[in-house]
């Protein structure tokens, strides 16, 4: 039987061979998906997740340096399917105004399934720096959205304007102090200004 040379090593010296197992980036995700639902940030842990995998807490290190960043991968995953979902639902709107409320309701839809998890990862867990970085991300992508809509109804707009637009949605949405009506005039009263 002709073995590898790392096989060959690890055979001589009695070690064991590894398991190779197939998307494991994608099952440690999905495994750690189900956990973060089921029972929140702050009892999750590296551990767990290894021992419902099958596999060990370094394998999972090698993907995903700190439980952060892969719950962030776990919400950055999410994030893209309902950004795919609007895409297929922006395409139908009939107005301006019907536009900037499908955004707001992603934004709204996707924030109450992360709220817990969001509310238990505080700015200490995260840091004032990382925290920042994400949120300027976010502003990116709604505010590519939001221009989306414009741009079908041929509206041009100055990118602060349309970065306090997408500020105003994901505040609206996070806060719950405004109505979403409010929101959308307020964004159709900057629209006019500008």
């Amino acid at each position: 039987m002709c073995y590898t040379l790392y096989e060959h090593i690890h055979k001589k010296k009695g070690g064991i061979m590894p398991k190779i197992i197939e998307n494991l980036k994608s099952i440690i995700l999905d495994i750690a998906s189900s956990e973060l639902k089921e029972i929140g940030y702050s009892k999750l842990t590296i551990r767990s997740i290894a021992e419902k995998a099958n596999i060990g807490v370094g394998t999972i290190y090698n993907y995903f340096p700190n439980k952060m960043i892969l719950v962030a991968n776990i919400i950055a995953k999410d994030w893209k399917e309902f950004l795919e979902e609007y895409n297929s639902q922006s395409k139908n709107s009939n107005s301006l105004e019907e536009g900037i409320n499908y955004i707001y309701l992603l934004i709204k839809e996707f924030y109450l399934k992360y709220e817990t998890i969001f509310n238990e990862i505080s700015l200490d867990n995260i840091g004032k720096e990382e925290y920042s970085l994400r949120h300027k991300f976010f502003i990116s992508q709604i505010s590519d959205k939001l221009k989306e809509v414009f741009d079908n109804y041929n509206i041009n707009i100055d990118q602060n304007y349309l970065i306090l637009c997408s500020d105003l949605l994901i505040s609206g949405c996070i806060h719950n102090d405004v109505k979403k009506e409010v929101l959308i005039k307020a964004i159709m009263k900057i629209l006019k200004e500008e």
